[in-house]
């Protein structure tokens, strides 16, 4: 198997648990916008900040959502926040699942520790599992069992009971573990792909890009006629529509972190932080879909538009579907071949991303106005 495809797979838990738990955390401001703070035992405590005292012990689970959230005290169940600083001086009997900028431990957790956020800090004893995706992790203190992670730079002080589990770009572990220790360090260029890897790498990309591109061929041969259509008849067009698309998703993002400091400053001011909360929680799923939107575009429009519109210039007047699936396949080995050459390849890929790009915003802009001539001949 393709060494880099291995180390996606194993790294594919790890990130999967990583995700339940933003998922999870992200959901405490949805929670307690339904419950009011007085209600429930005060379970719910959102604002600028959320405290238990040192000295005081809270019998409940807490959900708490605020910049700084601090736990002095006992808290004898269990603790799921979002914020900008989670701090445990104190101790939590049972779980914490927080999703923020950073955690420090300095008490005492008796579950488990899971976290998705930029850096935790874990200086107390931990009884559960320690599960983190992150940008770096420093666990000084002891684990009662399993610790999971993927993150930047991991560093592992204190012992652990159980197995050691994860990925890391950089990874240290001077205390001892008890079960077993399996953790893929990305090595970088120290260990480049051999001729093998290379060859496997993009037999399966060719299979994956084929197998999708017939897909299309054979399921959205309309909205694909267009796409190519408008790529055809307006190439330059089509350059400069997806460098003004692209262009515009870097503004929208920049214009959207901007606003999002505006408004944490203005209701976090005024006291109003769920309402910053709820900001943050829709940036979040607005740019997981644009994320996803442009991976989809990168990995497998542009391969598959520009070598679709190539074809159709060989192809003119002859068109049927087989001939299609055979050009399509011709088409990617010589896009392939292409992007893999050194120092110009990217520049190539960058090329039809861009092309692609804009062909479909063209399509999209004159969805409704009818091509000049068909791509596809009807069956």
């Amino acid at each position: 198997m393709n060494r880099r495809l291995s180390v996606g797979l194993r790294r594919l838990p790890v990130a999967v648990i990583g995700g339940l738990l933003l998922v999870l955390a992200l959901l405490v401001p949805v929670a307690a916008q339904a419950a009011d703070v007085g209600e429930a035992g005060g379970k719910f405590r959102t604002g600028d900040s959320v405290e238990i005292p040192a000295g005081e012990t809270f019998s409940e689970n807490l959900y708490a959502f605020a910049g700084t959230i601090e736990v002095n005290g006992t808290l004898d169940g269990d603790l799921v926040a979002s914020g900008g600083s989670i701090s445990i001086d104190g101790m939590v009997t049972g779980d914490v699942t927080v999703a923020g900028g950073q955690l420090t431990v300095n008490g005492e957790v008796g579950g488990d520790i899971r976290f998705a956020g930029g850096q935790l800090q874990v200086d107390g004893p931990v009884g559960g599992d320690v599960a983190v995706i992150g940008g770096s992790v420093d666990l000084d203190g002891d684990v009662g069992s399993d610790v999971l992670f993927g993150a930047g730079q991991v560093n592992i002080a204190g012992d652990v009971a159980g197995q050691i589990y994860g990925g890391a770009g950089d990874y240290e572990r001077t205390g001892t573990v008890v079960g077993p220790e399996d953790v893929t360090v990305d090595e970088g260029d120290e260990e480049p792909p051999t001729v093998a890897d290379r060859a496997v790498g993009g037999l399966y990309r060719f299979v994956t890009l084929f197998l999708v591109g017939a897909l299309v061929l054979l399921v959205l041969r309309r909205p694909l006629e267009t796409v190519l259509t408008r790529a055809r008849q307006r190439p330059g067009a089509s350059l400069l529509s997806g460098l003004a698309a692209l262009a515009a998703v870097v503004a929208l993002l920049v214009a959207s972190i901007v606003l999002g400091i505006i408004w944490s400053i203005a209701f976090g001011l005024s006291g109003l932080g769920l309402l910053v909360g709820t900001y943050w929680f829709a940036f979040f799923v607005l740019w997981v879909v644009v994320a996803f939107t442009l991976f989809l575009l990168v990995v497998y429009g542009a391969p598959i538009v520009a070598t679709i519109a190539g074809s159709r210039l060989i192809l003119a007047g002859r068109d049927n579907i087989w001939l299609q699936l055979g050009a399509l396949a011709l088409g990617l080995v010589i896009y392939l071949v292409l992007t893999a050459i050194p120092i110009v390849g990217w520049l190539i890929g960058a090329v039809a991303v861009v092309f692609a790009a804009g062909a479909i915003v063209l399509a999209m802009r004159n969805f409704r106005a009818p091509t000049a001539e068909p791509v596809f001949s009807e069956p």
